[in-house]
């Protein structure tokens, strides 16, 4: 969680041109990533919904595009009964995709958006 707090987003964000800054801000996002998932599962294979939210939340927060984590963040909603913020995720995640990257959800991201909306 200390490392967590310490990643305050893409290295250098503000210097975009600096070919130089692109491996070193990609390992760092990587590494950001792997924390925020390894530490998020952990507390979803405890039934900690909550504490996995904000865990998800907070990656999110430094890296928007990342659909795993969205995932996750969905799961955790429906799981903790809260299917309406699940639904509301993806529909976010879908402007951050569509705003950033210009593309949409990946199939995995969609049938998971199905299946809380069917559930």
């Amino acid at each position: 969680k200390r490392a967590l707090k310490l990643y305050r987003g893409p290295l250098l964000a503000a210097e975009e041109e600096a070919h130089w800054a692109i491996a070193p801000r990609a390992r760092l996002q990587k590494a950001a990533h792997k924390i925020v998932m390894e530490v998020g599962m952990w507390y979803e294979s405890s039934g900690k919904w909550n504490k996995a939210i904000r865990v998800y939340r907070s990656g999110l927060n430094k890296n928007a595009v990342d659909e795993q984590v969205w995932r996750h963040l969905m799961l955790c909603y429906q799981r903790s009964g809260r299917d309406e913020d699940a639904l509301a995720s993806y529909q976010q995640c879908c402007r951050e995709l569509k705003e950033k990257l210009a593309r949409n959800p990946s199939a995995k991201t969609k049938i998971l958006a199905e299946s809380i909306v069917q559930h």
